[in-house]
């Protein structure tokens, strides 16, 4: 598996930073489930890739 991932890497990072349909409707679809002020709170983003979700609760206040 190792080997296979090392192969598409790249081309994934490079995806999200261009932006992905994809990965932004999950993004959203996640964030209207969230309050829009995360100050005081903590979240963990377990399998985060890229860290896409990361980022947005980060910007909605919350840290890590």
């Amino acid at each position: 598996m190792p080997d296979s991932w090392d192969t598409i890497a790249d081309w994934y990072a490079e995806l999200l930073r261009a932006g992905s349909a994809m990965h932004d409707f999950n993004r959203d679809v996640l964030l209207h489930h969230l309050p829009e002020e995360l100050g005081g709170n903590r979240a963990l983003d377990l399998g985060c890739g890229e860290g896409i979700i990361a980022r947005a609760v980060a910007a909605r206040g919350a840290s890590g």
